[in-house]
């Protein structure tokens, strides 16, 4: 589907609709993102907190509006915040984090670090 098609169509979802499509989006990243232990084993994130439904409808109005602007603005949209948990049974000094393509650019926030995954650097690793 074409991104502006995509906005519209999305941005003028009823909120019951929106929510379910939002619930399918949180499944997909569980799917998909996950950290990995020195031992080879996959921890995947759980509990996907994504935007609300007014700041999602703003984004995509917003990201809609971007599309009309001369490519010499160079404008973007503010960065929204995700969140979303892993947990592991073991006690962990390093992992290998890894997300879906989707979510990049993305300034990821641990502990001890602050990084940037994208499509030239996929994946990280994080010391404990």
């Amino acid at each position: 589907m074409p991104l502006r098609i995509f906005l519209k169509t999305y941005w003028e979802l009823p909120d019951l609709p929106l929510e379910s499509e939002m619930a399918k989006v949180g499944v997909q990243l569980t799917a998909k993102a996950y950290f990995t232990l020195p031992s080879g084993a996959r921890v995947n994130f759980k509990q996907w907190q994504l935007p609300d439904r007014p700041s999602l409808r703003e984004s995509f109005k917003l990201s809609l509006m971007l599309l009309d602007m001369p490519a010499i603005a160079q404008a973007h949209l503010d960065p929204v915040k995700v969140t979303a948990e892993a947990k592991s049974k073991n006690a962990l000094t390093q992992v290998q984090i890894q997300l879906p393509k989707v979510l990049y650019p993305i300034l990821v926030h641990s502990k001890n670090d602050n990084f940037w995954l994208t499509e030239q650097i996929p994946l990280a690793i994080i010391n404990f």
